[in-house]
């Protein structure tokens, strides 16, 4: 099984995604990009399902449509070249607090700002539209771990697909404890 497949069950199982949200991409040594297609629910895609693009998203391999956020990712790997796989899902807590309006202090606790440094929010914009992925590419600095989308879900960047998903992983975990801490405070 690839890391995509695997990471996309994971992250399905994990309930950072549901049905057919959120996509996984890795760069490639060839210098081409694998990512998750869209349409298909992330418990379900295949090895047959991914699909290899190019750096300008034209597909070199596979048949289903690539993510509606092809473009995004090929724009986080344009700003950050050394970074080789992203994960974007939607994780409940991290995106509820966003919709509350909540900052997401993430130096509160070790596992956010020690683990995972500066993680920036990117302001609202539509799935799959080109200001998401301009303004997602913008906030992009070297180093990045992870990035909120405000109101949509989160990125988390590494070497690898593991690597990702452990930013993911850790930011959800810090959003859910802040999440947490502040319904006390009410």
């Amino acid at each position: 099984m690839s890391s995509i497949v695997r990471f996309s069950k994971l992250i399905y199982e994990r309930g950072y995604v549901t049905s057919n949200q959120g996509n996984l991409s890795q760069r490639m040594q060839d210098g081409h990009f694998q990512i998750t297609p869209s349409g298909i629910p992330k418990s379900m895609v295949l090895e047959d399902n991914i699909i290899t693009v190019d750096i300008k998203g034209r597909v070199i391999k596979g048949t289903a449509v690539p993510s509606m956020e092809t473009s995004m990712h090929l724009g986080l790997y344009a700003a950050l070249p050394n970074i080789n796989a992203i994960i974007h899902a939607h994780p409940v807590h991290t995106t509820a607090l966003t919709l509350k309006g909540v900052e997401i202090d993430l130096t509160q606790i070790p596992e956010g700002g020690d683990m995972l440094g500066d993680v920036p929010a990117v302001k609202y914009y539509p799935a799959g539209s080109a200001d998401l992925a301009a303004a997602a590419a913008s906030a992009a600095y070297e180093g990045i771990k992870a990035m909120i989308l405000c109101r949509h879900g989160a990125i988390a960047f590494g070497e690898d697909l593991l690597s990702a998903y452990i930013n993911l992983e850790r930011l959800e975990y810090a959003a859910r404890l802040i999440c947490l801490g502040s319904c006390e405070e009410q």
